[in-house]
């Protein structure tokens, strides 16, 4: 039976190759020692797995290496904004979806040790601007006490959003608003305030100066969508940065019609510009206070530049101009590209088809440049959703995928270990995703 098995993977794999090519790829670039392949390893995602045990941590990370991959992006510090390392400043995750986490190993300093033992680099990620998870049970526990978040203990640190009710626009905390609705994930922190800034600088210095990380790679280091944010603190910004007074505020920048459609105000564009320099000045912050020990700093972003704007972050350098393409850009829009404060830059190119990965990169490669290094962001649970509607279907197009992604951006960065690891869970199938990984990395 196992020889069968063998023989079986042996010719898919080969038909994988034929697909794009000979063994595998005559036009796939050739590995080199400055290519990066990162492994993302989400916080909440694998934390039944990994947090208690420090020999799952062991074997997981050998596995990364025998696929192929050159790095980890660890995630410490979840939507929840509670962390997995060991902490002066934040609380500890503790528990997700019923889990205790009941070890006290240091669960950085543990992908930190079997990572150097496999000559894989660690990158600490860091949900940025995030202060509570919208989820339920979460929701309901940092309300009532039972667990201790910035979203309860600082209830002026969450956006402000201006939500659209079903019949008017109104401004809520997005704690207040959202929770527990299921139409959002996370409550967002507001940037602008010193406050949230000088907190999430703290946390970056404590990583970078505790652990031998390579680096930290910054996630939602953004706003959390054009609604936000609309608080006091943002609104005096705002007129001093524009210069003016918003007398019909918030419509200044937008306004909801009866059927829920936005409007632009006098000073929208503007408004866009200003939520752009506020990341990039934050960004310039950050760079500092990591470069300070002597780390890379890099960020993940969406791939999708042209909507972007939404988040309020202008990933571009600053040489790229979007004014001359996009009508929402301003012509000092390009003034606060972030390109430039970036060692590297992974980009979400969250597609099953070898077409939508193409048309992510092509936008990204217009806006940034080539300036800085890019790794391709392949969503393996959009290819496990594939591979549903027949067998192989899921993986040859992964496949395609990882060849189109080395093939355009040199870089690879696969999200998230929770999925390769799935599959060895829910079912016997071969080949699995890993061997995939492991056919295009090495």
């Amino acid at each position: 039976m196992k020889r069968c098995l063998y023989i079986l993977f042996g010719l898919f794999i080969a038909l994988l190759f034929q697909r794009c090519g000979s063994d595998p790829d005559p036009e796939l670039p050739e590995p080199s020692s400055t290519n990066k392949y990162f492994l993302w390893v989400d916080a909440t995602a694998n934390f039944s797995r990994l947090s208690n045990h420090t020999d799952s941590i062991v074997k997981y990370v050998a596995m990364a290496k025998e696929a192929g991959f050159t790095d980890l992006v660890v995630d410490v510090r979840p939507i929840s904004g509670e962390v997995l390392y060991n902490s002066v400043i934040a609380s500890q995750l503790k528990e997700w979806k019923g889990f205790t986490r009941t070890a006290t190993f240091d669960y950085l300093n543990a992908f930190v040790v079997a990572a150097k033992a496999n000559g894989l680099n660690v990158y600490a990620s860091v949900n940025t601007f995030t202060g509570g998870h919208l989820y339920s049970p979460f929701w309901e526990q940092a309300n009532d006490g039972t667990r201790q978040v910035l979203a309860t203990l600082h209830p002026d640190w969450i956006s402000k959003s201006y939500v659209w009710t079903g019949s008017s626009g109104k401004i809520e905390s997005m704690w207040t608003y959202y929770g527990s609705k299921g139409n959002k994930t996370a409550a967002f922190l507001n940037p602008l305030n010193q406050s949230v800034r000088d907190y999430i600088l703290s946390i970056i210095n404590e990583i970078v100066t505790k652990y031998d990380v390579r680096g930290i790679v910054l996630d939602r280091g953004r706003f959390d969508s054009l609604e936000s944010e609309f608080s006091d603190v943002t609104r005096a910004a705002f007129e001093k940065y524009a210069g003016a007074v918003m007398t019909n505020w918030p419509d200044d920048v937008f306004r909801w019609t009866g059927s829920g459609v936005k409007i632009e105000g006098a000073y929208y564009k503007k408004w866009l510009e200003f939520r752009a320099s506020v990341i990039y000045n934050f960004f310039k912050e950050a760079k500092a206070v990591v470069k300070t020990s002597g780390k890379e700093f890099a960020t993940y972003v969406g791939a999708w530049y042209s909507t972007y704007y939404n988040e309020g972050v202008n990933w571009a350098d600053q040489t790229y101009d979007p004014s001359l393409k996009y009508s929402w850009a301003t012509a000092d829009y390009k003034k606060y590209g972030c390109a430039e404060e970036l060692d590297f830059i992974m980009i979400g190119c969250y597609s099953a088809t070898v077409s939508g990965v193409n048309n992510y990169i092509t936008q990204a490669q217009e806006a940034v440049k080539n300036v800085i290094p890019m790794a391709t962001g392949l969503y393996v649970d959009d290819y496990v959703a594939v591979e549903k509607t027949g067998a192989g279907k899921g993986k040859t197009a992964f496949y395609d995928c990882l060849v189109t992604g080395r093939k355009g951006t040199k870089n690879i960065m696969v999200f998230d270990m929770v999925h390769l690891n799935n599959e060895l869970y829910e079912n016997g199938s071969t080949p699995k995703y890993w061997d995939v990984v492991k056919s295009i990395l090495k």
